[in-house]
């Protein structure tokens, strides 16, 4: 998906129109290199490079064509032609914009777009083995692929529990899922039937915990959790289900980037 501005699109259009005001005006006259110069350069290279971002590539094409004539100073070139060949170029916008899909994304949504990581910084600076997940599952809910951003926010949060997991020596022989009932178990246990790393990260588990049961509390009735793995049962969620699922699995995820003890 390619991202471009309404506004520099049709500016682009202004300049086309601009120009065949311009030289309209001098008929058949022949353009001295300056002239030929500074509309190739200044004026179409920009509007080429704005119609490639807008996907509208025939004309990008075309406007490359022109640009290629006005650079080649050893032909005579008039300001009626560049006209004609603007005027064509009009024509080929309007015939291919026909055929050309445009996907809307709302001011509000398109913060997803323009930051993916904006809010996950510091979790995919430690936790780069997630961060393509972490930012799919912002540019999925900012384009209202709901289900997708909760697919990609739960693979970042099941890499999250693993290394909650192999922390206290929990993660098991199928790492994932299933290892948040034997961080409880370990929550839940006496002060003093804890070893003593269980004791020096009592408090980092009892800070995580409570993100992870709000993260299965929203997948709750559409995604069974069977042999440590998720199975979706139905991938219809809210933008308000997605949104709690990914906040909770940002902070859980920001909390363990800060706190969770690095290897040695």
């Amino acid at each position: 998906m390619e991202q471009f501005s309404g506004e520099k699109l049709h500016d682009a259009f202004q300049v086309i129109e601009r120009l065949i005001c311009q030289f309209g005006q001098m008929g058949h006259v022949e353009l001295i290199s300056e002239m030929r110069q500074g509309v190739e350069k200044e004026s179409l290279f920009g509007v080429e490079g704005i119609f490639k971002s807008s996907g509208l590539l025939v004309s990008a094409e075309t406007v490359y064509e022109l640009r290629t004539e006005l650079a080649n100073l050893w032909t005579i070139v008039t300001a009626s032609y560049v006209v004609s060949r603007l005027q064509e170029i009009q024509r080929n916008v309007r015939r291919e914009m026909r055929n050309t899909v445009f996907f809307y994304i709302s001011p509000d949504d398109a913060r997803w777009f323009e930051r993916p990581l904006g809010e996950w910084e510091e979790a995919a600076e430690r936790f780069r083995e997630v961060a393509n997940d972490m930012q799919e599952s912002s540019l999925c809910f900012g384009s209202g692929r709901y289900a997708g951003a909760v697919f990609h926010a739960l693979l970042v949060a099941e890499f999250g529990v693993i290394q909650l997991a192999k922390l206290f020596g929990v993660a098991g022989d199928k790492p994932g899922w299933g290892a948040i009932r034997r961080l409880q178990d370990i929550a839940e246990r006496d002060f003093k039937d804890k070893t003593q790393l269980e004791r020096h990260n009592e408090q980092l588990l009892k800070d995580m915990l409570p993100f992870l049961a709000t993260i299965q509390k929203n997948w709750r009735h559409r995604i069974a959790h069977v042999d440590n793995k998720l199975v979706w049962e139905s991938t219809t969620f809210t933008p308000q289900v997605a949104r709690e699922i990914i906040s909770s699995t940002r902070i859980f995820m920001l909390h363990l980037a800060a706190d969770l003890p690095r290897p040695s």
